[in-house]
């Protein structure tokens, strides 16, 4: 038996032994005899972390709790957990995609649609968001999908909109962090997922799909070069402007041919025949409207994130710019528009949000980890281990192996 197997056996048996696996409970799918505690998540103090405050590249931008990124006039990238991982393919009203080229000034644009390609973190967790108006060639310029991955060692960027501090949520300056192709990053923090990683080239490499992986706080990203046959595919199917596909490679000089002769110019034929004009566009469809308060629901009036998440029983809709109340365990009571997550400490507000009364590790909605509200309104988390989750709502601190 190897050394995990015998310490999973010893857990299982410790936990039938103090009646804690009745209290814990293993969540459907999962292995009951396989389970390990999570792990703590290491702080840094480095000011993306260790990044600087920047207003260059304004193609990225960022939706509601997450960077996203220009890849064509009228299509962003971003991650698919923040959109928790759903698709909606038909017209309407999503939620807004922000600019901001420099200090005080800011222009945003709606999102019509979007699609998520995978449903957890990691090398596929990339997402396309459709805009309903494009964004001006003079504000923003459209990165280039990157087909293949560099050599070790070439230079990169990771940009985000990110805390600098994890734990803590946002103060919501856009940061960029350079290291190298094959260097190990720490740098990722609540707000910088979806934003990318950029080559020298213009090209978007990876999107930061996560943080915190592993005890050295390793940042994880979803695989651009990996995913981009079907990302193009998408982005030709909604954008009405032909991708950039890069700088052409040079071909070989051909020898100078010998200059024919002119021809005899023919007599004047008369003044060409004016074009016919191109008919009018077809008008965009008017967006859908902003949901109206739901009488029933007294979270529903609470307008921003940061007003919802400092409400106590309610949680903000990602994405979708909504408020609803919520159980005890973080789940909204009735379905955000879109299946947007509830996650309100990505709110660019310094507040525990829903979790406000956990003062012990509780099992999130998201079951991939255990948050608590320190005093001050600060939360703290403890992450499961990849492939692993817990019961949300439980304060049972113990993550089982998924099966299924």
């Amino acid at each position: 038996m190897s050394p995990h197997a015998s310490t999973r056996a010893l857990l299982a048996t410790l936990l039938m032994a103090t009646g804690c696996a009745a209290q814990g409970g293993a969540p459907p799918g999962t292995d009951p005899d396989d389970a390990l505690p999570p792990r703590e998540i290491g702080f840094s103090e480095d000011a993306v972390i260790g990044g600087t405050v920047t207003y260059d590249r304004p193609e990225v931008g960022f939706i509601s709790g997450c960077t996203a990124s220009l890849v064509a006039p009228d299509v962003i990238i971003t991650a698919s957990h923040c959109l928790g991982y759903a698709s909606r393919t038909t017209l309407g009203n999503y939620g807004s995609f922000t600019i901001r080229p420099s200090s005080g000034e800011s222009r945003t644009f709606p999102i019509v649609r979007y699609r998520s390609f995978d449903t957890q973190l990691g090398p596929d967790d990339v997402a396309l968001m459709q805009l309903g108006e494009p964004v001006p060639s003079d504000l923003a310029t459209p990165l280039r999908l990157a087909d293949t991955e560099p050599p070790t060692g070439a230079p990169l960027a990771v940009w985000g909109y990110g805390c600098t501090q994890r734990g803590r949520s946002t103060d919501w300056q856009k940061r960029t962090f350079a290291f190298d192709q094959g260097d190990r990053t720490a740098a990722l923090c609540p707000g910088d997922s979806g934003g990318p990683v950029i080559t020298e080239a213009n090209e978007v490499l990876r999107i930061n799909s996560g943080y915190y992986i592993d005890s050295f706080g390793t940042d994880i990203y979803g695989l651009v070069a990996r995913n981009h046959d079907r990302l193009k595919a998408q982005v030709e199917e909604w954008s009405a402007f032909p991708l950039d596909p890069g700088p052409a490679p040079t071909p070989d000089p051909e020898p100078t041919p010998e200059p024919e002769p002119m021809p005899e110019p023919d007599p004047d034929p008369g003044p060409e025949p004016l074009p016919e004009p191109d008919p009018e566009p077809a008008p965009m469809p008017d967006p859908e409207p902003e949901p109206a308060p739901d009488p029933s629901d007294p979270c529903s009036a609470r307008a921003g994130c940061g007003s919802c998440a400092a409400t106590p029983g309610c949680g903000w809709c990602g994405a979708s710019s909504q408020c609803v109340s919520v159980d005890g365990a973080g789940n909204p009571l009735r379905a955000c528009a879109g299946d947007m997550a509830v996650d309100s400490p990505q709110c660019p507000w310094d507040s525990c949000g829903i979790y406000g009364d956990w003062p012990q590790y509780t099992c999130r909605r998201t079951a991939t980890s255990f948050v608590r509200c320190l005093p001050g309104g600060t939360p703290e988390f403890l992450l499961c281990p990849s492939g692993y989750t817990c019961s949300p709502g439980t304060t049972y601190q113990m993550c089982y192996r998924v099966t299924e």
